[in-house]
């Protein structure tokens, strides 16, 4: 009976070995691989090269040669006639050059309006009067343009910004206030103003 027992046994434990060598022991080693995958993938394989090769050419191989700068040099001589003739052997004439056309002279006189002041022909009793300028060009802005003006019998006054004159203590009698403006070409225009003060 104990005997049986024994071979049973033996029977068992080998049954058992079996089961964990063929079955459990693979399903492990499989999970242990595929989570060592996941975690470290494996690396990328290299790429395979096909070297190309082919057959250099007449130019290329003319490159190569001791002979090119000479052949570059007739090369140059021979294409250069297109452009006219070349002053010695590697020098190539340029194109003719484009002339860029002068720039249009400006011709136009500015404009200048009395804007204030008595009005042309009229009798007033003010003894002080001023006269502000509207002034405008079609080259020169308005801040660049130059004003000098002149007041009866009164020395002109030097070229300036100034876009106001006023006069004061006036005497009876005619009166006559001209402005002239000048722009950046020096194209001049004139405007006059007479008037009679009578108190």
């Amino acid at each position: 009976m104990k005997k049986d027992l024994g071979n049973i046994g033996t029977v068992l434990i080998v049954v058992a070995i079996g089961f964990l060598t063929n079955v459990i022991f693979p399903s492990a080693q499989n999970e242990l691989s595929n989570l060592f995958h996941k975690v470290i993938p494996p690396p990328t394989p290299l790429p395979s090269y096909v070297e190309n090769t082919r057959t250099l050419t007449k130019d290329e191989i003319s490159t190569m040669s001791g002979n090119f700068m000479q052949e570059f040099t007739e090369l140059v001589s021979t294409r250069a006639a297109r452009w006219g003739s070349v002053a010695g052997a590697s020098t190539v004439a340029s194109p003719p050059a484009t002339s860029t056309p002068p720039a249009t002279k400006d011709t136009v006189a500015p404009i200048v309006a009395i804007n204030g002041g008595p009005v042309e022909g009229s009798t007033v009793a003010e003894t002080r009067v001023c006269f502000p300028l509207w002034v405008s060009d079609n080259a020169t802005e308005y801040t660049k343009l130059l004003v000098q003006a002149k007041f009866d019998t009164q020395q002109i006054t030097a070229w300036s910004n100034t876009l106001q004159y006023c006069y004061e203590s006036l005497a009876n009698g005619p009166h006559t206030f001209s402005v002239q403006v000048k722009d950046e070409a020096g194209n001049v225009t004139e405007s006059k103003r007479s008037f009679t003060v009578t108190k």
